[in-house]
């Protein structure tokens, strides 16, 4: 084995170490190739510039956080855009930390102005009574953390009730279909401002998709397992377009069918019942003798509900838009301005000068 600064056999001594070789026992030999020295990096000073307040003139205020609301969620997205707007959400999360003592003096003086400010800005937007949350808190991130420390404890029963009135929401046969996604749309929106990876992953857009379902009555179950039903493979997802569509798209499909039942159910409602011939013709009521009774009949099934008659239906009713006096029955007036109150008063009047004329006889 050859060792670099070793005497070689021949009495040469070897002192080039890129021709050393190392050999195995019983293995040929490999050749050793030196590491050059990594030379040491320029590590480049961070310069931490002074937040530009004259960028926050234009932004909205965000309602003061408070227990009592239950708003920690929403508060905390406000507070995220505003401070986005200054970009200085880093002072919160702790991506932008303090600088060391031997860094540029510049930097370190605005960091401190910088957390200085976002601090009064959390003690600005928060209620009184979550400022002992904040007290003795030396950075801006100590009392985000703080705040959210508490109010996630609070929130884990808020979004535990939301889920459960979400998913007690139930519509019948009959109810106004879009007024309920409404509603559960609302629900939803709740949930979602408690997003975080794991709510993320578990209350998803597919989550959402069979809430929908399951929360429409059993009639519209053929309609929702085209976008709902599961599939065995990726490979049918891709050939069935439609249940990759978003929750959004698929409320929006549920609101044209239900408008489409609509006018069907409308457009039934106008057609005679069925077995009843709406104008038979003149040969087919001389042959049979019982066809007027049987006109009878149809026409009694036919029975307004507005108007009172026979031979017609309430959408079909000449007076299905005009008010009905509840004195004569007739329409196109109310009870005050029945014509039966001047004729009564015309009638005391006259019964009046009657009276006072045989006094005088």
């Amino acid at each position: 084995m050859d060792i670099a600064g070793a005497q070689h056999p021949e009495g040469e001594e070897v002192s080039n170490p890129s021709t050393l070789h190392s050999m195995a026992p019983d293995g040929p030999q490999t050749p050793i190739t030196p590491v050059a020295p990594v030379p040491p990096q320029h590590v480049q000073p961070i310069i931490i510039k002074c937040i530009s307040i004259s960028d926050l003139a234009g932004a909205s205020t965000p309602t003061q956080l408070d227990s009592r609301k239950k708003n920690w969620q929403s508060w905390s997205h406000s507070m995220h855009f505003i401070l986005d707007i200054i970009n200085a959400k880093g002072y919160v999360d702790g991506s932008i930390s303090k600088p060391s003592l031997d860094a540029d003096p510049d930097s370190v003086e605005n960091w401190h102005f910088n957390d200085s400010y976002i601090k009064m800005l959390i003690a600005k937007y928060i209620a009184e009574d979550e400022m002992i949350h904040t007290t003795g808190c030396q950075t801006a991130k100590d009392m985000w953390a703080n705040l959210k420390k508490f109010h996630q404890l609070t929130s884990y029963g808020l979004i535990t009730d939301i889920l459960w009135t979400l998913s007690n929401m139930r519509a019948r046969d009959g109810n106004n279909i879009p007024k309920h996604l409404l509603k559960l749309k609302n629900q939803w929106e709740k949930i979602w401002q408690f997003k975080d990876e794991e709510n993320c992953t578990i209350y998803n857009n597919t989550y959402f998709k069979q809430q929908i379902a399951r929360s429409l009555p059993h009639s519209w179950d053929n309609f929702t397992a085209l976008y709902i039903k599961a599939y065995a493979s990726k490979k049918e997802a891709h050939l069935s377009p439609m249940k990759r569509i978003d929750s959004q798209q698929f409320i929006r499909f549920i609101n044209q069918e239900y408008e489409l039942q609509i006018s069907r159910k409308q457009e039934d409602d106008l057609l005679p019942p069925k077995g009843a011939n709406k104008n038979p013709s003149l040969a087919s009521r001389i042959s049979n003798p019982n066809n007027n009774n049987a006109n009878d009949n149809s026409s009694c099934k036919r029975t307004c509900h507005h108007c009172g008659k026979i031979g017609h239906f309430k959408a079909q009713c000449c007076h299905c838009n005009k008010t009905k006096c509840s004195k004569c029955d007739r329409f196109g007036h109310d009870n005050e301005d029945c014509p039966q109150n001047q004729t009564s008063g015309s009638k005391r009047k006259g019964g009046n000068n009657n009276s006072s004329s045989s006094n005088n006889k």
